[in-house]
């Protein structure tokens, strides 16, 4: 998305979605309608990798997936949507592995723009211990990328990977 008055007033839009979601999913005041996973590094051990939380608003309502586990690998991104990612993923994983922080969590979203393209926001979540109940969890970073919807590759007993093609 280029930069401009109407894609930012967009994003804006974007993360409020994303907010309303992990705060009604984690309030139980919602659909629970996040898919856990796991964001594992080559040669990670799985039990070692980031847990985050999937939101994916492109596909039908359906069923949750509770207890899906998958490896999300943003690495065969391009170089400047990858590496911005990857930052966003370790600034997370520093705050939960490092600083012990429970109320940090990584959150990956998908929006439809058009039969072939979706809008994935990658996003760093935290607790706003001041916010009002039911709004706590705010993004305080973020990722943004246009792309085609990923692909699921079934690789070992731990269920699918997902991997993102440009």
């Amino acid at each position: 998305m280029k930069a401009t008055l109407h894609s930012v007033e967009l994003k804006i839009e974007y993360i409020a979605i994303l907010e309303y979601a992990v705060n009604a999913n984690t309030m139980g005041t919602g659909p629970n309608i996040a898919i856990p996973a796991r964001k594992t590094r080559p040669g990670q051990p799985f039990e070692k990798a980031l847990p985050i939380l999937v939101f994916d608003f492109a596909r039908p309502p359906g069923p949750p997936g509770r207890g899906i586990a998958m490896s999300l690998d943003t690495t065969s991104l391009d170089l400047e949507w990858g590496e911005r990612i990857e930052q966003c993923i370790a600034a997370t994983e520093e705050d939960t592995f490092y600083g012990g922080a429970r109320d940090v969590v990584f959150v990956e979203s998908t929006f439809p723009l058009d039969n072939s393209n979706r809008l994935f926001v990658f996003a760093k979540v935290r607790i706003d211990e001041e916010a009002p109940e039911g709004s706590k969890w705010k993004v305080v970073a973020s990722v943004f990328r246009v792309g085609k919807p990923p692909v699921l590759i079934f690789s070992s007993a731990r269920g699918p990977s997902c991997r993102w093609e440009s």
